[in-house]
């Protein structure tokens, strides 16, 4: 579909006149070779029922995408995508990343009296992000509450000290304060991801509790998943080379660490069965990076085959009792762990000193043949500190405690998981 047609369907829809609509419609999709009359009534109706509900800027993209998919893709009713399309309404696009919620960011680095600079900032429903390329010894945030914020999590990266401060009301200014001096940052407002209404969905597949689509960037695609579960989170698009992560926490410390396999190259093949890599974009700002570039020549067309991805809860699940035994001896409480997706099994718990015991899990035991469980928390206030390998189907932990613990309580969530899709876009 070319960029004039989009252009026209926008102008199209502008006033939403259902007679206009009928007849423009009918004009632009006259040279297509596909039967669209009864998708035209279904989205004619469909749309008349949304007209209800809903605000004009919101009906816009809906009309638009129908015509973009019914002309770019494979022919879907129209109820399918309008409920497509609604899946992705509350979401921003900011930076490298597709967040749920208004969003505000910094388009550009602002500079620093004396030095340095404030590189990017994020603030999203979760959390406030910023990244700061500055020497300084103390940080705080204020928002316009009357109050000043610590971080709660502080890391390096490629582009400066990066700082997370969560549980805050997003606002469009606020004020940074480093060693005393203060700030004032002005944020934009992200654009909506349904802004511009072309959003394309990917080739229909098996998975039916989430939506998979794309759109189009300058150098490559930006991807954009929804999910019928509110809590679920994108962690991470693509597969990991092998089904293995190692974790290790000690809980004297505070201090945790995970190492999972690389991902899977992600490919596209033109029709000539030509090869293209498509990378995360250069420098991401932000997490989940959601962006990919290739050197793909522009015009062709394209097939992108995206194997699968992670997702996650942020929080825990299951709580529940387990006895450890004697010296050398093993119990097996067999006890069902159920994580929204997938479920696993305690099988055995196995005293292997006085203050050392290991676990061993049987993975993937629910019903979701096309979802494995990547990793998890799995951890209790007696544990001085643990180790853990997720290797396929199996778990198997190592922790240590004082002497003479003989009960504690387990706490398992934040999983990750594993959803293999092979999910496709077909680039016109």
């Amino acid at each position: 579909m070319s960029e004039n047609q989009i252009r026209e369907i926008r102008a199209i829809v502008q006033s939403l006149d259902s007679d206009l609509l009928d007849k423009e419609l009918d004009a632009l999709m006259g040279e297509i070779d596909i039967d669209v009359d009864s998708i035209l009534a279904k989205a004619q109706s469909k749309l008349e029922q949304e007209h209800n509900k809903m605000k004009k800027r919101r009906l816009i993209p809906i009309v638009a995408a129908i015509v973009c998919v019914m002309v770019g893709t494979t022919v879907v009713y129209a109820d399918e995508i309008s409920n497509f399309l609604e899946s992705f309404f509350g979401k921003s696009t900011v930076y490298s990343t597709v967040v749920d919620g208004t969003a505000y960011y910094l388009e550009t680095p602002a500079d620093l009296d004396g030095g340095g600079r404030i590189y990017a900032a994020m603030f999203t429903q979760d959390s406030l992000a910023l990244v700061i390329d500055a020497e300084f010894s103390d940080i705080s945030v204020a928002i316009g509450d009357g109050k000043e914020y610590e971080p709660d999590g502080y890391s390096r990266g490629p582009n400066g000290a990066e700082f997370g401060f969560y549980g805050l009301t997003p606002v469009q200014d606020i004020v940074v304060t480093l060693d005393g001096k203060q700030h004032a940052i002005h944020l934009s407002q992200a654009a909506a991801a349904l802004d511009d209404g072309d959003i394309i969905p990917a080739e229909p597949n098996s998975i039916d509790w989430m939506n998979m689509g794309y759109k189009r960037t300058d150098n490559g695609v930006q991807i954009f998943t929804s999910f019928a579960d509110e809590d679920l989170n994108l962690n991470m698009i693509g597969s990991p080379v092998k089904r293995e992560v190692k974790g290790n926490f000690d809980n004297q410390a505070h201090s945790s660490n995970t190492n999972h396999s690389p991902i899977q190259p992600i490919v596209g093949c033109d029709k000539d069965g030509n090869a293209y890599e498509y990378v995360y974009e250069e420098n991401p700002l932000a997490w989940p990076v959601t962006r990919f570039e290739s050197n793909a020549p522009a015009g062709q067309e394209i097939t992108l085959e995206i194997p699968g991805i992670i997702v996650g809860y942020k929080k825990d699940l299951e709580k529940f009792n387990i006895d450890l035994p004697v010296v050398g001896e093993e119990n097996h409480p067999n006890k069902e762990i159920d994580l929204g997706l997938q479920k696993m099994v305690l099988q055995s718990v196995e005293r292997t000193s006085s203050t050392t015991a290991e676990l061993k899990f049987a993975l993937n035991t629910g019903e979701r043949k096309e979802v494995s469980i990547h990793k998890a928390s799995i951890n209790s206030t007696d544990f001085l500190s643990g180790e853990l390998l997720w290797k396929d189907d199996v778990c198997t932990m190592a922790i240590t405690f004082d002497e003479g613990l003989t009960q504690t309580e387990l706490i398992v969530g934040w999983p990750s998981f594993l959803v293999s899709g092979d999910w496709v876009f077909i680039f016109k």
